[in-house]
């Protein structure tokens, strides 16, 4: 079994995953996705040991959370009568029917972004037909519309987002 935890910039990855379109309560800005991969063998149908490597991911990702300073401490004060203090840990999450939701809004987002890439090639080659009358659209050209369909939109989008 290989494993590694990782912390993801989710502002390196907006269009792919998390954005402010995406999360009505939380600011981009402030989550942050905690990743860990591993490999099992697929021979290895043991519920067992199914089950150790989920807690081992869960150690893990916690490991990573203490590491990178996700988990705040707090020390209370002494107490001299049985010379003890109050040690206190505190992580903020996301509750997990929010995940479920935030996961189906950037299905949304994403069919909503193909729906404007194809809008948008469709009026390229709209347009194109609208300069050679009579003429069908050569393979090549409709091929270059829909490329630069993409960055056209993504352009638009990022316009929009500017305040």
């Amino acid at each position: 079994m290989t494993s590694r935890p990782y912390i993801i910039d989710l502002r390196k990855i907006s269009k792919r995953r998390i954005n402010t379109e995406c999360s009505d309560q939380v600011s981009q800005d402030r989550l942050a996705l905690v990743e860990y991969h591993t490999s099992i063998a697929s021979h290895i149908s043991d519920p067992d040991f199914i089950n150790y490597a989920k807690k081992n991911a869960a150690h893990m990702i916690a490991y990573k959370l203490l590491e990178d300073g996700f988990i705040k401490f707090y020390k209370g004060p002494n107490n001299l009568n049985d010379l003890t203090f109050e040690l206190r840990a505190t992580i903020g999450v996301v509750a997990p029917k929010q995940v479920v939701t935030i996961e189906e809004r950037v299905t949304q987002h994403q069919e909503e972004l193909a729906k404007e890439v194809v809008e948008e090639a469709i009026r390229q080659i709209d347009l194109w037909g609208s300069a050679f009358v009579g003429e069908t659209i050569r393979k090549s050209d409709a091929i270059n519309f829909i490329k630069l369909a993409i960055p056209t939109v993504l352009g638009k989008r990022a316009a929009r987002r500017v305040v």
